[in-house]
Formats: C-alpha cells, structure tokens, sequence
C-alpha cells in the first residue's frame, strides 16, 4: 500500500490520469443529458383555501345573539386536510380522471385500485401553509389537467363537508321535528283534561276562585257568627211582637247561613280535591307550550341553514393553468451527475492508486 505525503502527490496522480478521469466524467456527463431528456416533464398547480367557523352552519351560533367566529381553528384546519387525503376524494380523483388510463395502469389487475392509488400519492399533495391555510397541489404532465384536479379536489373537500353538516342540521331538524308532534299531542291531551275538569267542577282560575271561595266562606262565617250573637241576646230579652218579627229573620237568617256555610264547605272540599290536578296541569300546559315555541322556532332555525348552505371554506387562490414546468430541472440533474461521476472517478484512481501493491490473492488463500 502507498501513502501519499501531501495534496501535490494528489493532485499529480490525477492530473496523470486525467484522461481517464475527463473519459469517465465526459461519459457520465453525455449520459446524464440523455436521461435527462428522456425524463418526462410535470406541471405542477396548486390552489389554497381557509377552513371556515362551524359557527357559520350553527343556528345556535348564529341566532342567538353570541360571537361567531368566520375562520375555522386548528382542529378544523386539521379535518379538511383529512377529508382532502380521505379515500373518497383520492377515490373521486381517480374515477373523474380516469386517472388509470392516464396513468397507464391495467384496470384488470388484482392491484389496478392499489397502484393507481400510490401513483397519484406521489402527485398529489396536501399541506397546512404557515398561515394556517389548506394547500392543495397535483403535478401532472398535462398543465390542463393538473389545474383541473386541484380545484376539484378543492371543491370535494368542500361538497363532503357540506355534505356532512347538511346531513347533521337534517338530522337535528328531524328530531326536532318529531319532538314537535309529541310535544303537540301531550298539550292537546293536557287542554283536553283542562276541559273536562273545567265543564265538570267549574274551575277556570285556580288561584283567583281560591281566594274567592275563601273569602265568602270567612265571610259568611263571620256573619252566622254576628247574628247568632244578636238572636241569642235578643232572646233573653222581653221583646214585643215588633222585636219577635226581628228574630224571626235572624233565625231564618242563621239557618239560611249554615245552609250556605255547609254547600261552602263542600264546595271547597271539591275544589281542594281538584285544584292541585288542575293547577298542575295548568303549570304543564305552559311549561309544554313553551317548550313547543322553542322547539318550532329553532326547527325553522335549522330549516333556514339547509336552505342557505353557508360556507364551509374561505377560497384564497385558484388553481391557474401552470406555465412553466415543475420538474425535471435538466440542468441540476446534469451539473449534479457530472460532478458525482467526477469526484467518484477521482475517489476510485486514488484507492486503486494506493492499494495496487496489495497481495489481494493471499486473503483468499490464508
């Protein structure tokens, strides 16, 4: 083995050599433009979007007088970049393209689906900007081509998401709306009860007949009291015949009050045994009632957001027809092969150079 003292015995090999070095780096160079001109050239286009607020399709939000938000957050930005790699859009990709026949693969082979898949894979990509933007992109050799599958697979995105939130407002409005009919139906069953107590104890006013009831029944209590008092007194005086007219009323007076007295009483036994039943269903038909307000009202709310299908994405930019070719870059291929073949075919010349004294023969024969 030879060792070389200093960079000149380097250099001074080489430049012996140096036939053989331009020969190889001259071959490397030569076939590196040929492979270079074979290679086949792709557009790259490009198109990027903003994820936007569910707040904009929540009729909560919306209508009930809170802070909406118009730019979607982190977890939003992070679903559409799912949606936009999901299998549906890759899917979608392929089948409107018709992405195997571009792609030259056979439809009839076991992995037709798999192939074309990983092929558009290494085309297509999806990125989050560093202003929290989505960044679709498709390389492709037709330019056309290219810009067509970026907006498409942009407006995927977008038709799944809607698609998705109409499918949810529609099942809200759904629930919504069957919550309406029970809700309709217990406060006919509740006004229909109401009815019936009503026609059959005349109870229309729970607390206002309460008070009514109570009042005459203290009423004529106090007043049986008052006249039973004065007949008493009255009769243990010596009275004429003027005086026994009086009795006579007071007495018939005080009968006629206890008569009263007593249909009172029942009449308030009745009512104490039906007020409660009436006064709860009474506080059940309000309760019912507005909750069936509440219920209509966001059924229409709902109702409003499937018509109007708000946004679901903030469009920045479109994908354009590119004009200028995103690979290959012939000449960095060029220029990087030619010096690789260079430094390797100088790299091989100095350990051939240095190890050509070497017995190779013995380390197969010991």
């Amino acid at each position: 083995m030879r060792q070389r003292e200093n960079l000149l015995d380097v250099v001074g090999l080489l430049l012996k050599k140096r036939k053989l070095l331009l020969r190889i780096t001259a071959a490397a160079a030569i076939l590196s433009i040929i492979v270079a001109l074979l290679l086949p050239v792709y557009y790259k286009a490009g198109t990027t979007f903003l994820a936007a607020s569910p707040d904009l399709t929540n009729p909560s939000k919306l209508f009930g007088g809170n802070e909406v938000s118009v730019y979607g957050t982190g977890n939003d930005i992070e679903r559409l970049m799912g949606i936009a790699t999901s299998e549906e859009t890759m899917s979608f990709l392929i089948d409107s393209f018709n992405l195997m026949e571009v792609y030259d693969i056979d439809p009839d082979s076991k992995r037709a689906r798999n192939d074309v898949r990983e092929a558009l894979s290494d085309l297509y990509g999806v990125k989050r900007t560093q202003y929290d933007a989505v960044e679709i992109t498709v390389e492709d050799k037709d330019p056309i081509r290219a810009a067509n599958m970026a907006n498409a697979a942009r407006d995927r995105v977008a038709s799944v998401i809607r698609r998705v939130t109409s499918n949810g407002q529609g099942d809200m409005a759904n629930m919504y709306t069957n919550s309406i009919a029970m809700k309709k139906i217990r406060l006919n069953a509740i006004q229909d009860s109401l009815k019936v107590l009503t026609q059959l104890y005349g109870i229309v006013d729970v607390q206002s007949q309460k008070e009514s009831l109570s009042g005459l029944l203290g009423l004529t209590e106090r007043n049986l009291t008052s006249d039973s008092v004065k007949f008493s007194r009255l009769k243990t005086m010596r009275v004429g015949a003027r005086m026994r007219d009086t009795l006579n009323v007071l007495e018939a007076r005080i009968e006629a009050q206890r008569s009263m007295l007593v249909q009172l009483l029942d009449q308030l036994n009745s009512f104490a045994a039906v007020s409660g039943t009436v006064e709860a269903l009474q506080t059940e038909l309000e309760i019912v009632s507005e909750q069936l307000a509440y219920d209509q009202e966001r059924l229409r709310q709902f109702e409003t957001m499937g018509s109007t299908n708000g946004p679901v994405i903030h469009l920045l930019d479109i994908a354009f027809v590119p004009d200028r070719k995103s690979r290959p870059v012939r000449w960095l291929i060029v220029v990087g092969s030619t010096l690789a073949a260079f430094l390797f075919a100088a790299l091989g010349i100095l350990l051939i150079d240095t190890y050509k004294d070497v017995e190779w023969k013995q380390f197969f024969t010991d």
